[in-house]
């Protein structure tokens, strides 16, 4: 993980993990299988995590 180098960078990566999150929700309910992208939600909910504490999430 690295800090962000500004408070704007900062805001970009927890927008774009928040409309991550809600594609793949947006997907499992769609899909009728939950269980197939479960793990991409979890890794999704992760990142956003690391990124509204000031972190980016490199794995």
């Amino acid at each position: 993980m690295k800090k962000f180098s500004s408070v704007i960078d900062q805001i970009n990566e927890v927008l774009r993990q928040q409309w991550t999150l809600q594609a793949l929700r947006r997907k499992a309910e769609c899909t009728g299988h939950p269980a197939e992208v479960q793990q991409q939600i979890t890794a999704a909910r992760l990142r956003l995590i690391c990124a509204r504490r000031g972190y980016l999430l490199t794995a």
